[in-house]
């Protein structure tokens, strides 16, 4: 019974002790070293290529992105031109708008001029004294009037002994003539006028057989 207590006691010193060990701190010279694994070990020849799959991938993703944006850019270019081509047309058919309306904007007052001008002219024709004072004085008028719708673009159409032009004169009869060639004008009857080149009346004329 003796020998037994005896191997209890030592066996719980032994316990004190192995408890007494463990709570003594460890210096950090005396600490067990832990061995890392050695990573490049597991690095195969497929980890290893992985990495520049990822920057070749990354690569192909830049050089994507920067085909997108030049497409972009070339539409939105191609958009510009469009708009400034549509502009320059725009504006140049404004301008012509404007040239247009300003040649022929005496248009309807020179049409009601005219018959002014042909009744100064039929005054002249009928004056049976060209030398009197009031005849002249309406001559005068009629050449000043005259040169001044010159400045404006106002000319007369072509006359007696012109080729016959059906765009700017009406025939209202023919007549056999000695000294003008056929299909020529031999009389005018009422002149015509044209307005920056744009017929405003047709000259009514007599043309020869």
């Amino acid at each position: 019974m003796k020998d037994k207590v005896s191997e209890f006691k030592e066996m719980l010193n032994k316990n004190k002790a192995q408890d007494k060990a463990k709570s003594v701190p460890v210096e950090d010279g005396d600490a067990p070293k832990s061995i890392a694994p050695d990573s490049s070990k597991d690095q195969g020849p497929e980890n290893l290529q992985a990495v520049p799959d990822s920057q070749e991938d990354q690569v192909a993703q830049l050089e994507a992105q920067i085909q997108e944006h030049k497409k972009a850019a070339e539409t939105q270019r191609n958009m510009y031109l469009e708009k400034l081509a549509e502009f320059e047309n725009f504006r140049k058919r404004l301008s012509k708008e404007q040239e247009e309306s300003r040649k022929f904007a005496i248009e309807r007052v020179l049409e009601e001029f005219l018959p002014i001008l042909d009744n100064l002219e039929m005054t002249l024709t009928h004056a049976p004294d060209k030398k009197d004072p009031i005849v002249q004085g309406v001559d005068m008028t009629l050449k000043l009037f005259i040169q001044t719708l010159g400045k404006f673009g106002v000319q007369e159409v072509s006359g007696v002994g012109e080729k016959f032009d059906p765009n700017k004169q009406e025939a209202i009869g023919t007549e056999d003539h000695d000294t003008i060639a056929s299909d020529h004008v031999t009389q005018v009857h009422r002149k015509g006028y044209l307005l920056n080149g744009k017929l405003v009346r047709p000259a009514m004329v007599t043309v020869a057989k």
